[in-house]
């Protein structure tokens, strides 16, 4: 649990080494689906966000998803119910060569969340009026959305921030359709996306079957930005709901990632959460919650909170000294607050660097990534 002052906030990643799941949404033939149980060999037919078409034998179905699939992949499916809900689980070791395509694909193209809100101000900016009125809004509404540091203090918003973070929206999709999405990051980055894509490819086709004229060169040239920076940050979002698929035996871990407004530019936070594999069945099992961002300064500040044995502990990392050692002047302060909230507290420390070496990288680096199948 990762507690503020005011009340606990719960986070319960799920063993992300489950293979992942197509929802069966329709279709012509979904009412001929084979029986609970039964392995059938599915063909991407289409593939539009999270929404897909696969085909069957000779049924056509659609489904939902959030693996990387593309049109003509060919998957290996056991058919499971769920209540109401059809199904389809990828089995064998598709879902694994999937999602190590996906992550090659996303790496290249991912860009960390600061610089992509940094430059889409700048670019914001520079438009003017020049920008469509539908992508104007859609950008401001993006930007208006990010939350402030000082936001994230309340446990109640925080959880929301990381429920709409992107790496739950397909999930979302499936279970509630298109309700409750429209203020999740990876749902608005998309439809600036869309958006974008339909003035550079010249609109919708008009009355008289021709289509709008494409805009002029240096609009081109803005919304091209646009679209690169809008690109990066959904790859970087991709990643991370990626990194979730990770291989039997690791230990359990989500990380999130969200962007901040800050009094003169934007800053990105990341959180890890993390359980010990050989405790990740027990209900007190330990826990830690991983916090990286940057101060003012530009300079690496670091927190890890663990929760072990019913003990909250906290270690600091900055790499400016003088915060460290502001940050150590605090601990009997933030000791006492948790104590306020009758939490048993442990260690408390605050140090110079960037700390945290011995931690694992990143889930899409290098070492972890090619140890997937190519």
């Amino acid at each position: 649990m990762l507690y503020t002052r005011s009340q606990p906030m719960e986070i319960r990643p799920g063993h992300s080494s489950s293979p992942p799941t197509l929802t069966v949404t329709g279709g012509a033939g979904s009412t001929l689906m084979p029986p609970a149980g039964q392995a059938v060999t599915a063909t991407v037919v289409s593939v539009r966000n999270t929404a897909v078409q696969i085909r069957i034998g000779d049924a056509l179905i659609a489904a939902r998803t959030d693996l990387p699939v593309s049109a003509g992949d060919v998957l290996r499916l056991r058919v499971e119910s769920a209540g109401a809900r059809t199904l389809l689980r990828v089995i064998g070791d598709d879902h694994r060569t999937l999602v190590t395509q996906g992550l090659r694909v996303a790496i290249a193209q991912q860009q960390d969340l600061k610089t992509v809100f940094d430059a889409l101000v700048r670019l914001r900016a520079s438009s003017g009026q020049q920008l469509p009125t539908e992508i104007r809004s859609a950008l401001d509404t993006l930007l208006a959305r990010t939350p402030s540091l000082r936001q994230l203090f309340d446990a109640s918003e925080l959880a929301g921030r990381l429920t709409r973070s992107g790496l739950f929206m397909e999930a979302s999709l499936m279970r509630h359709g298109g309700e409750g999405v429209s203020s999740d990051l990876k749902a608005l980055l998309l439809r600036l996306l869309a958006l974008i894509k339909r003035a550079t490819e010249g609109g919708e086709p008009g009355a008289g079957g021709d289509r709008a004229r494409l805009p002029d060169a240096p609009l081109l040239q803005l919304l091209g930005a646009l679209a690169k920076q809008t690109q990066g940050a959904l790859a970087r979002i991709q990643l991370h709901q990626l990194a979730q698929f990770t291989a039997e035996g690791e230990n359990p871990a989500w990380s999130f990632e969200l962007p901040l407004r800050t009094d003169q530019e934007y800053a990105s936070v990341k959180l890890r959460f993390t359980c010990e594999a050989d405790h990740s069945a027990d209900p007190e099992r330990p826990w830690s919650v991983t916090l990286t961002m940057t101060d003012q300064e530009g300079a690496p500040l670091r927190a890890v909170i663990s929760l072990r044995g019913g003990a909250i502990s906290t270690a600091f990392w900055s790499g400016r000294t003088e915060t460290a050692q502001s940050l150590a002047e605090r601990l009997p302060e933030l000791r006492a607050r948790l104590e306020a909230q009758g939490l048993e507290v442990g260690r408390l420390g605050s140090y110079p660097g960037e700390g945290g070496t011995e931690d694992e990288p990143p889930p899409w680096s290098p070492g972890n990534l090619f140890r997937g199948k190519a």
